[in-house]
């Protein structure tokens, strides 16, 4: 299996959590800060409602 990549946000709460239970699980995992990634953006589809995130 390929090595997770996470954008999470640094305040947020659920972030942390779900960083915490992917380490206790023993998940590969790079968590990379969404606001200093580079190549990064975000676009909402309000339509479908939801968010796209590219990398």
């Amino acid at each position: 299996m390929s090595k997770l990549t996470i954008y999470p946000k640094p305040t947020c709460a659920t972030c942390r959590e779900t960083m915490a239970i992917l380490k206790e699980a023993g998940v590969d995992f790079e968590a990379v800060n969404y606001r200093t990634a580079a190549n990064f953006y975000c676009h909402r589809d309000t339509e479908k409602g939801r968010l796209d995130f590219k990398a």
